[in-house]
């Protein structure tokens, strides 16, 4: 066998390359990725928050009904959630809807659409609960506090007949009586 003199290597030879991505490269199209992720997370947040508005929207529409019924039967409403039938189905969070389940005394704004454009008054307010998971008191934006039953008597008392009848909420006043401008 015949000896071959030392040959440097050329290491610039195209043989001696392996083919890959440099590591700007690749630090580029990770930068490309992330701000892509910026730009679409937002998008998916408020997608999940608008699912969550969906459910607890149905589950109040459900409790409106119940309610309904019950008045229709008893000409009262009720302070118990099992009473009127409502059972809460298992939501986005395990069990967390619009309504936090840590902070019983939060509740969503409520808007009850009737026929046409006519709409009962638009307000915001709490429900406390008691130890037993019933209705305890409802609770203004203000702070003034009406005990269920207190808050039935408002809307038990009116006439239905009269074309009068309704409730406007006003701070700290609810006003059954339109025929007198003033809240009582």
């Amino acid at each position: 066998m015949k000896t071959m003199p030392w040959k440097s290597i050329n290491k610039t030879s195209p043989r001696f390359y392996v083919k890959a991505y440099s590591l700007t490269e690749i630090l580029i199209v990770l930068c490309i990725i992330g701000i892509l992720l910026l730009m679409v997370l937002p998008n998916q947040t408020s997608v999940i928050s608008q699912a969550k508005a969906i459910e607890a929207q149905a589950m109040l529409n459900q409790v409106y009904g119940l309610e309904k019924s019950h008045f229709y039967r008893f000409s009262k409403y009720s302070n118990n959630l099992e009473e009127i039938g409502f059972e809460q189905e298992q939501t986005v969070e395990d069990g967390v809807s619009g309504v936090d389940n840590d902070n019983k005394n939060i509740a969503p704004m409520i808007e009850l659409n009737f026929d046409g454009n006519e709409k009962m008054q638009k307000f915001s307010f709490s429900i406390k609960f008691n130890d037993k998971n019933q209705f305890d008191k409802v609770i203004l934006n203000s702070g003034k506090e009406f005990g269920i039953e207190e808050w039935n008597k408002f809307f038990t008392d009116m006439n239905p007949q009269d074309t009068e009848a309704g409730t406007n909420i006003q701070n700290d006043y609810i006003q059954r009586d339109y025929n007198n401008n003033n809240p009582k």
